[in-house]
């Protein structure tokens, strides 16, 4: 594999985090747990599949005392067995947003370095 197949290909770089989030589709609601976040999109873990290119509203809370909300798309869906059980079955959903605030995208921005600075060093 050369170097530019290796590169990040995100424009917004991402951060490992876990937090609760809460899905809206077509009048249902979905709990889930971020994998890893960033400015641009979240990678999720559902214990339901949702359809690739499917418009979604959520609510994650990043923080005790802050929930962001936002509108995305399903970019991929990947199905895995739970690596402690071997039998759960979970959905690995990438969603990318299109609908978030600056305010909330530069936030996120800022706890994406946070992490990734304290991880590096």
């Amino acid at each position: 594999m050369n170097n530019l197949a290796k590169q990040e290909r995100r424009l917004f770089p991402r951060a490992q985090y876990s937090c609760r989030l809460l899905i809206s589709n077509s009048g249902e609601v979905i709990e889930g747990n971020t994998e890893n976040l960033g400015a641009g999109g979240i990678c999720v873990a559902l214990k339901k599949e949702l359809t690739r290119n499917a418009s979604i509203s959520m609510e994650i809370f990043i923080e005790p005392n802050r929930a962001l909300k936002c509108e995305g798309y399903v970019a991929w869906v990947l199905k895995r067995l739970d690596a402690v059980d071997n039998k759960t079955v979970f959905f690995d959903t990438g969603v990318k947003f299109f609908s978030l605030r600056e305010n909330d995208r530069a936030y996120l921005s800022k706890l994406v370095e946070r992490i990734n600075a304290a991880k590096a060093g």
